[in-house]
Parts: C-alpha cells; sequence; structure tokens
C-alpha cells in the first residue's frame, strides 16, 4: 500500500466529553431487515449507534465529541489518552524508548491493540466495554460497501463540516464522517484502525478519504489522527 507522509499543525484539542445523542426518528425501523440485534441494546447505546448491516454496529460520534459532524479529538495510534500540548512527534511517542517502537513490534508479534491501549476502550473514553476501535478488517468491510447497491455514499457538508453520509437502504441508517484530516481539520479524513502494519511495524492501518478516493492506508504509528468507535454485535 503507498504510505501517505503528512506535515501537521498544532490544533486545540476539545475536552472528551460524550453524552447521549437524541435518536433519529426512523432508527428503530426497517422494511425486510432483521433489526432484533439492534433492538436488544439499551436505549442508551441504541440512540449512540447505527445498523449498517455489517459484522459491528458503528458509532454516530468520533471519539472526543457528542456531536456527529465534529472530528473530535486526536490520537497517536495505541496511545489511550489525546495529546495534551499536541506532540504528536516520534520522540514524544508512547511506545518509542529513543531508539526504536518496543511495543507491537516484531519482539512481541501483536497485530492489534491490546484493550488498554485501544483509546476507545480505556475508562477516560468509556462508552461501554463493547465499544472499541474498528481493525483493519472492518474498514475494508465498510470500504466495500461504496460498490453494493444496498448503500448510498454522499460527500456532502453538514454544518459547516464535509465529509461522507454512508446510508445502509435496508435500515435508513446513516453514519456521517467528517474530514478531520491529522491533528488538524483538513480536506480529507483519516482515522486509525486498531491493527499495526505487520511487515512495518513503525506504521499501523488507517482508513483514508476524500471526495473521490477512498482507501486504507499505512500512517506513522505517532501521527494524531481520528477515531471512530464501533460496537461487537
Amino acid at each position: 500500500m503507498k504510505k501517505l507522509i503528512f506535515i501537521f499543525s498544532v490544533a486545540t484539542i476539545a475536552t472528551i466529553s460524550f453524552v447521549s445523542c437524541e435518536k433519529d426518528n426512523d432508527k428503530d425501523s426497517a422494511a425486510g431487515y432483521d433489526l432484533s440485534a439492534y433492538k436488544a441494546l439499551s436505549e442508551f447505546e441504541r440512540a449512540n449507534c447505527y445498523e449498517l448491516g455489517l459484522s459491528v454496529f458503528w458509532g454516530r460520534c468520533n471519539l472526543g465529541t457528542s456531536d456527529a459532524t465534529e472530528y473530535g479529538n486526536y490520537f497517536a495510534w495505541g496511545d489511550n489518552s489525546a495529546s495534551e500540548d499536541n506532540l504528536y512527534r516520534l520522540d514524544y511517542y508512547r511506545w518509542y524508548d529513543g531508539e526504536k517502537i518496543f511495543k507491537y513490534n516484531d519482539d512481541d508479534k501483536k497485530t492489534t491493540l491490546e484493550s488498554d491501549d485501544d483509546a476507545a476502550q480505556a475508562e477516560y473514553h468509556f462508552w461501554g466495554k463493547k465499544w472499541r476501535m474498528p481493525t483493519a478488517a472492518e474498514f475494508e468491510e465498510l470500504i466495500a460497501t461504496k460498490d453494493n447497491p444496498d448503500y448510498k455514499w454522499e460527500w456532502n457538508s453538514q454544518e459547516g463540516q464535509t465529509g461522507y453520509r454512508i446510508t445502509f437502504l435496508k435500515t435508513n441508517h446513516s453514519i456521517f464522517l467528517p474530514t478531520g484530516g491529522r491533528v488538524f481539520q483538513g480536506r480529507h479524513g483519516l482515522y486509525w484502525s486498531s491493527s499495526v502494519k505487520t511487515d512495518n511495524i513503525n506504521c499501523s492501518y488507517a482508513f483514508y478519504f476524500d471526495d473521490t478516493y477512498v482507501t486504507l492506508c499505512q500512517i506513522d504509528r505517532y501521527v494524531g489522527l481520528t477515531i471512530r468507535p464501533v460496537r461487537e454485535k
């Protein structure tokens, strides 16, 4: 995969918060699609995730915001708190000892973030035990819907934020993915997965999109990107 290299600027990190969001009027109804797993969730969880017909429920908001149109906070990969000083550089990376990256590397053979290092599972961002960061495979599953007639991808603007609105037509559930970019609002979207790049342990997989291009790419692990949590079914 082509490696994307970015130069980023300092941004003010918003205070982490998450509150229950108002439900869409038709979220609990669908024509000919089984919503039993979705309806089995608590009212709070139903208000904050969507049934897109995929292997996981997708959250309505990015980590660090309760507004579905905002890009939220930025996190280095494997760091479960946003940098207060926006120091997204290798020398400040949590898993760098001055010479090499010492966790999720060739020595320990780990390919996916452990729960303690998953920002969506960390107590500070606690939505519930079953919420976590998406894997690379789950992002690939989402990307594959772009060519599926049961889904509608729309590049649009909501409350001043550009991004993709992805709708599963069988349930009319949709998520909006704003173009938060990296460590500052940009014209593209970049979202961390929980999967490390096994043949290049300095990088992890991220979901990249702009108005014409959607893909899974590799990004240096110390870079600050946005996170969209998912929930196990």
